[in-house]
């Protein structure tokens, strides 16, 4: 049963996205919904929201894991598959994928898929272990087209997209804050800037000093920078959480966050470059900050 706060909330998103059916306020709706157990609901709100931002590849991990909680493998399967041809260093899709050729008895796609997996994040530790657990059952002569349990990557019901177990993120559950800013990458943008919402957000404030914090979108708050954490969106969560401490540098919760993300950061072997500097610069402003609020 629905409790009455969960009802209004859903109520209340889903009167948003109606009067504004372009945004992604599907994406936090979704999550209303899965927070009721409501999952055909949350299917649907997906599949909706995704016909018309295609390549919102948090709104796709989430109805992937759904999917995957919900024994849909082959649907699941599409979304990863999805997923990985618009960001092939997913860690959540690549580790959803593998564990579903490794359901159906596909063990070389599976083995081949855990392989990419820790050459991206050579200390993952799930891909590690079902990876051996794939070498031994062949060494033993019982590779077969039997399916197996699947591994801890299903088994976990959790939607979260936390790319790293070393460093386990907040979870959904854990956040602070409204729900109507749950989810990330809230924006009202067509479709044809999706693939480019970074540099179309730094072209659109460029006039704007390096103090000087941007505009907020109206649901961009400590919520929405948790959950970009969650989804793996680190560089994102950083310049929100940014954003918000040049408004309130007391804030310790954004202080903690922002701390956070530059660790997923410097730790994200597919961090560009050309990123080092921001984020060398974004832990000095970080420090500076903590060590005024100290004296």
């Amino acid at each position: 049963m629905v409790d009455k706060s969960r009802s209004a909330e859903i109520s209340r998103l889903s009167d948003l996205l109606q009067n504004n059916p372009s945004s992604r306020l599907f994406v936090p709706l979704a999550e209303a919904y899965l927070q009721s157990d409501m999952f055909e609901e949350a299917i649907q709100v997906l599949r909706d929201g995704l016909s018309t931002h295609s390549s919102f590849v948090a709104a796709r991990v989430m109805l992937g894991k759904i999917h995957l909680k919900t024994k849909q493998h082959l649907e699941a399967k599409e979304q990863f598959k999805e997923v990985i041809a618009i960001a092939p260093s997913n860690i959540p899709s690549l580790k959803g994928l593998a564990g579903i050729y490794q359901k159906e008895g596909l063990f070389a796609e599976a083995k081949t898929t855990y392989k990419t997996i820790l050459k991206i994040d050579p200390g993952d530790k799930e891909a590690t272990a079902s990876l051996e657990e794939i070498s031994k059952k062949r060494n033993e002569g019982t590779e077969t087209q039997t399916s197996v349990p699947l591994p801890p990557a299903e088994q976990n019901s959790e939607f979260s997209t936390d790319e790293n177990p070393r460093e386990k993120a907040l979870s959904p559950s854990a956040l602070p804050g409204e729900i109507e800013t749950s989810l990330p990458e809230i924006t009202t943008k067509p479709l044809s800037e999706e693939t480019s919402t970074k540099q179309t957000q730094e072209e659109a404030h460029s006039d704007l000093g390096p103090d000087e914090p941007r505009p907020l979108e109206p649901h961009e708050n400590k919520t929405m920078a948790a959950l970009y954490v969650t989804q793996g969106h680190y560089q994102e969560a950083a310049d929100l959480y940014e954003n918000l401490l040049k408004r309130n540098p007391e804030d310790h919760e954004s202080q903690k966050g922002l701390e956070a993300s530059l660790v997923h950061l410097r730790n994200n072997l597919k961090t560009p470059p050309s990123n080092t500097e921001k984020i060398e610069r974004l832990q000095l402003w970080l420090e500076a900050i903590q060590g005024e609020k100290r004296r």
